[in-house]
């Protein structure tokens, strides 16, 4: 007769088809193997054999700040102060560092060599260079738009003037330009006044 050893009381279903009698301490191993066999409601077997892994949650990725688009600086228009009212477009150009516009003494001159040439000072718009040091020549054009144009000593030519000549009206960009002595040289000096008078009267 062969005989069968089975110490694992879940193998001896398969082997003996009758009524199976437990001791104890058997019934106790049988049924805590079906507990551990039976998968949760819901969850399937291969799934009840995992070992449970605590995968930690995904740390949130930091969202890049979107740049702040900085307002462009607009570079603020420049108010020329001048004397006159530019009628008849005459731009006359000085250069005083120490004053606010051409000097008194030298202002009377002026209004005397315009009353001689049947002007006016308000005919005109004197401009202080000095006080406007980055001012072109462009940029006067542009604001002033003049017919014709007088410096008044070689500190009162703007950047970007080329081609004046001394006491010579010469045309840049199809406008009349005289440049002569200033007021400060043809105090007292009669050759350069009329020097300048010769060349003031054709302009």
């Amino acid at each position: 007769m062969l005989k069968m050893i089975a110490s694992n009381p879940e193998a001896l279903r398969y082997i003996l088809q009758e009524d199976l009698y437990l001791l104890q301490s058997e019934k106790d191993q049988y049924l805590q193997n079906e507990e551990e066999a039976v998968p949760e409601p819901g969850v399937t077997a291969e799934e009840s054999v995992q070992t449970p892994v605590n995968t930690p949650a995904p740390s949130p990725q930091p969202i890049a700040a979107t740049p702040k688009l900085q307002p462009v600086a607009e570079t603020p228009k420049v108010v020329y102060k001048y004397l006159g009212q530019n009628k008849k477009g005459f731009l006359i150009l000085v250069n005083y560092g120490g004053s606010e516009n051409i000097v008194e003494p030298h202002l009377k001159a002026l209004e005397s060599t315009l009353v001689r040439k049947g002007s006016a000072l308000d005919d005109t718009a004197v401009l202080n260079l000095a006080k406007y040091p980055t001012a072109t020549y462009t940029d006067l054009l542009n604001e002033f738009k003049p017919e014709k144009i007088l410096l008044l000593g070689e500190a009162a030519i703007p950047a970007g003037l080329t081609g004046a000549t001394l006491n010579q009206i010469v045309s840049v960009g199809g406008k009349p330009v005289l440049y002569s002595y200033g007021f400060d040289e043809m105090m007292g000096n009669k050759d350069k006044t009329r020097a300048f008078w010769e060349q003031m009267k054709n302009l």
